[in-house]
């Protein structure tokens, strides 16, 4: 318990020094077409703005992890109308469902009128038919990972830093409700905009695909 309070006290402290000292716009990047790669912890993609947490350490390293540092639970520093497309990989599941709200709200604002945003989130109705042992696609990937379907939901709910869940219907709910049009759900490497389709295929098993285009 105090090991994880220490971590939420040190998470809160980077954000409030980040929002303080690094809360700048995103870089220009002269392309004919501006992507948003938000969340992208690793996943870093050239050509793209790859966006994430604040990196207090960055001054001590040759080469910044990303090009825009921001806490997306707050109003993102950009112009409305600014990106072609967004795509988020595996963040909303950190937010509460307040905060999911309002920064999905921020990136229909960022977004430019007719372009998509594609999110993906760990799909709780996978791991909810693993439980009561319905057939799902990779079903051997959770065999192999989980001992018990109490194991997968367990680790889904309590590890990762994750603090909310989500399936097609909530997500798609929470995206109408803040005016995205003709959300749908997608597969792996299927999309409406090529430009987006950065899925990580070793969360392939997992993961809920969800595109909304901006009204």
């Amino acid at each position: 318990m105090h090991s994880k309070f220490m971590k939420e006290i040190k998470y809160e402290l980077i954000g409030f020094m980040g929002r303080k000292m690094l809360n700048r716009k995103p870089k220009i990047k002269r392309l004919d077409k501006i992507y948003l790669n938000i969340g992208c912890g690793n996943n870093y993609v050239e050509g793209y703005i790859n966006a994430d947490y604040y990196d207090m350490k960055k001054f001590f390293k040759k080469k910044k992890r990303v090009d825009w540092e921001l806490d997306i639970r707050y109003p993102l520093n950009c112009d409305s109308n600014y990106f072609d497309g967004v795509f988020c990989e595996h963040v909303l599941e950190h937010l509460t469902y307040k905060d999911a709200l309002k920064y999905i709200s921020e990136i229909y604002r960022v977004l430019k009128k007719g372009c998509v945003f594609r999110v993906t989130v760990p799909d709780i109705e996978k791991f909810v038919k693993f439980y009561i042992g319905d057939s799902i696609d990779y079903e051997l990937e959770f065999k192999n990972r989980y001992k018990s379907g109490c194991k997968a939901i367990s680790d889904l709910a309590q590890n990762y830093g994750h603090i909310s869940l989500w399936d097609y219907e909530e997500l798609s709910e929470s995206m109408k409700s803040i005016g995205f049009m003709d959300v749908k759900k997608y597969k792996f490497m299927q999309g409406l905009d090529d430009a987006l389709l950065l899925d990580k295929k070793d969360r392939v098993w997992s993961t809920l695909y969800v595109e909304g285009v901006k009204a």
